[in-house]
C-alpha cells in the first residue's frame, strides 16, 4: 500500500508525530498533491507557533495575498516583527503591496501604527514610496525589487487605506523627527501630500531634528508641484531654516532647480543672501555647482547682491575661476561684478584660474582689460608647490603674451 492511499487521518498522524523534523514534513508535502493537502496545515501550524509567524513577514514583503490570508486564518500574529522591528504591514506598505496591506488591515489585532527600529510606521514607509527616511537611508538596506517596481498609485492606495483606519497617526514622527508629510514631499509623492493635507491633522511647518521642513525636502529634491502646493498653505514659512542654516531656496539653488528658485525669489519674505552656518550662500552654491540657469535667475533678482563673499571671503568670481566656469563668469561680467577682487589670501580670480589651469577662464579675464596680471605664479606663497614645469603651458603662454603686449603698448605710448 502506497503512502498517498492511506486515510488522511493516518497521514496527518504520521506527519505530526512520526516524522523527526519539519523539513521531513515539507519533503512529504512535495511528494504528491494529496500529501500536500494533508501536510500543509501542519506546516502552517509549525510556522506560526514555532517560528513566530515569520512566514507572514515573507508573504507580506513579497506581496503574496493567499499565504497571508491562510496564515492569518491559522492564527498568525499580524504584528510579528523582524530583527529591524518591521511588521508584515510595514513591509507590505513599504513595498507597495496594496492587496496584502488591505488583508492585514482587516485583522482585528493589527497595529497600524507599529514603528520599526527607527520609529518609521507603515504610513511613513508608504508616504515615502518605499524609500527609507532621510535619517536612516545611510544604514538601511536598499529598497527591495518589489518596492522599486511598485507604482505611485499603489502607494497612494495604501496611504488611503491607512488613513481610513480608526487610530492612525497621520503626523507621527520617526527617530529623526520626520513626518509622513516630509517623507512624501521628499519622495515627490504629490497625491500622497494632498491626502495627508486633507486630513487636517498634519503640520505643514513641522521640523525634524535637524530643522528640515516638508517644503525644504521638496525644494531640495526638485519637486516643483509639491513646492507650489505647500506654499499655497496659509502660514507656511517659505524661508524656514534648518539647524545648518539651509533654506528651501538655498537647497534648490545648490541642486540646480531653477524653477523652484524663481518661485521662491518672488516671495518677499525669502532672503536669497542669507549665509548658512556651513557652506555657501545661494549664488555661490549655484556657481560652485555650475548651475547656469540658477545663477541667471539669482542675478536677475534685485534682492541678490552678487558681490557678497562667503564666510571665508570667497566671492562668486573666485568660485567660478576655481572651476573654470567661463559661462558663469560671463554672466557675472555682464552684471558688472568686480572681477579683480581679492580673497582673504590675496588671490584674484585670474590668479586662481591660472593656478588651476583653466585657459579659457584666463583668456576671458584678460580680455576685459580690468584685471592685474603682473604676478609670478611660481613665486606666490599659496602656489609655491608649483615649479614652472608643473604649470599649465597654455596658461603660461597666454599670460606671457598678454604681458608682452602690455609692455609693448606702454613703450609705444611713451
Amino acid at each position: 500500500m502506497s503512502l498517498p492511499t492511506l486515510p488522511t487521518e493516518l497521514l496527518s498522524c504520521i506527519a505530526t508525530h512520526l516524522l523527526p523534523s519539519v523539513q521531513d514534513v515539507d519533503s512529504l508535502a512535495k511528494a504528491s498533491k494529496i500529501l500536500y493537502v494533508v501536510t500543509n496545515p501542519i506546516l502552517y501550524h509549525h510556522q506560526i507557533f514555532h517560528q513566530d509567524s515569520s512566514a507572514l513577514i515573507w508573504a507580506a514583503k513579497h506581496g503574496k495575498p493567499d499565504p497571508c490570508n491562510r496564515l492569518l486564518q491559522e492564527g498568525a500574529n499580524p504584528n510579528t516583527q523582524d530583527p529591524q522591528h518591521r511588521t508584515p504591514l510595514s513591509w507590505a506598505a513599504g513595498n507597495g503591496h496594496k492587496e496584502v496591506s488591505s488583508i492585514l488591515l482587516c485583522s482585528e489585532k493589527i497595529d497600524s501604527n507599529a514603528p520599526d527600529a527607527h520609529l518609521q510606521t507603515p504610513l511613513v514607509w508608504a508616504a515615502g514610496n518605499g524609500l527609507p527616511s532621510a535619517s536612516t537611508a545611510w544604514n538601511s538596506p536598499r529598497p527591495t525589487t518589489d518596492a522599486v517596481h511598485s507604482k505611485a498609485g499603489d502607494y497612494l492606495a495604501i496611504v488611503k487605506l491607512l488613513l481610513s483606519t480608526t487610530h492612525i497617526q497621520p503626523d507621527c514622527r520617526t527617530q529623526r523627527g520626520e513626518t509622513p508629510l516630509t517623507a512624501a514631499a521628499a519622495a515627490g509623492a504629490g497625491d500622497v501630500v494632498e491626502e495627508l493635507l486633507r486630513t487636517g491633522k498634519v503640520d505643514a511647518n513641522s521640523k525634524d531634528r535637524f530643522g528640515q521642513t516638508p517644503l525644504l525636502a521638496a525644494a531640495r529634491n526638485g519637486h516643483l508641484g509639491i513646492v507650489k502646493r505647500l506654499l499655497a498653505i496659509e502660514g507656511v514659512d517659505a524661508d524656514a531654516r534648518s539647524q545648518s542654516g539651509d533654506s528651501p531656496l538655498l537647497a534648490a539653488a545648490r541642486n540646480g532647480h531653477a524653477g523652484i528658485v524663481k518661485l521662491l525669489l518672488a516671495i518677499p519674505t525669502v532672503d536669497p543672501d542669507q549665509q548658512p552656518s556651513f557652506g555657501d550662500r545661494a549664488l555661490l552654491a549655484a556657481v560652485c555647482a555650475g548651475h547656469t540657469d540658477v545663477v541667471e535667475a539669482l542675478l536677475a533678482n534685485e534682492k541678490v547682491d552678487p558681490s557678497l563673499p562667503s564666510k571665508q571671503g570667497v566671492t562668486a568670481p573666485v568660485r567660478a575661476a576655481q572651476r573654470g566656469r567661463t559661462h558663469i563668469m560671463r554672466l557675472l561680467l555682464a552684471k558688472g561684478v568686480e572681477l579683480d577682487g581679492k580673497d582673504r589670501e590675496g588671490s584674484t580670480p585670474l590668479m586662481i584660474a591660472a593656478e588651476s589651469g583653466h585657459v579659457e577662464a584666463v583668456e576671458l579675464l584678460l580680455s576685459t582689460g580690468r584685471v592685474q596680471a603682473d604676478f609670478d605664479l611660481t613665486k606666490r606663497n599659496r602656489s609655491s608647490i608649483f615649479a614652472p614645469s608643473e604649470l599649465n603651458e597654455d596658461v603660461v603662454r597666454v599670460l606671457d603674451d598678454y604681458k608682452s603686449r602690455r609692455r609693448g603698448g606702454s613703450s609705444l605710448d611713451s
